[in-house]
């Protein structure tokens, strides 16, 4: 599963287990194309909302809603990564170090926010990366594991 954008509230709820919603139930995911068929092939190979691997194309400004499996109830064994993103004052709050630990700590693949301007006006650490770095990680980690890749 890759969970991105990690906002500072849903981070929160995750390292503190708060299951309110179907992340934790069901989350918007803004995703640009170059990152759709790596998440989407993910939901397919690790079992989760079939119908979404039907999607082929998005344009770049879509927001796709995609329902996942909740976190709290993820197969350990299966990989998960997060890719946090929120404005630099709260990347900056020391909780927000300890609740990033907390989910590393349950094995989960954290990949880290970057430096760069914000949607808020703020430059300095909170962006989420690069989509190009997120797909690379993914790469890896399916490598990793000896999982299938889609070719």
């Amino acid at each position: 599963m890759l969970v991105a954008p990690l906002d500072a509230n849903t981070l929160a709820k995750i390292a503190n287990g708060i299951c309110d919603n179907l992340l934790l139930s069901s989350q918007s995911f803004p995703i640009r194309v170059e990152a759709v068929a790596v998440s989407l092939h993910l939901m397919q190979i690790h079992g989760g909302c079939q119908h979404i691997a039907s999607v082929t194309r998005l344009d770049l400004s879509t927001t796709a809603q995609m329902k996942t499996c909740v976190i709290r109830a993820w197969d350990m064994t299966k990989p998960l990564l997060f890719c946090p993103a929120m404005n630099t004052a709260m990347w900056e709050h020391p909780i927000t170090a300890e609740q990033i630990e907390r989910l590393k700590g349950f094995g989960y693949t954290e990949i880290p926010c970057v430096v760069k301007k914000l949607v808020c006006g703020d430059e300095g650490r909170g962006a989420m990366a690069e989509v190009w770095t997120i797909v690379e990680k993914v790469k890896m980690i399916f490598s990793e594991r000896e999982l299938p890749t889609q070719r």
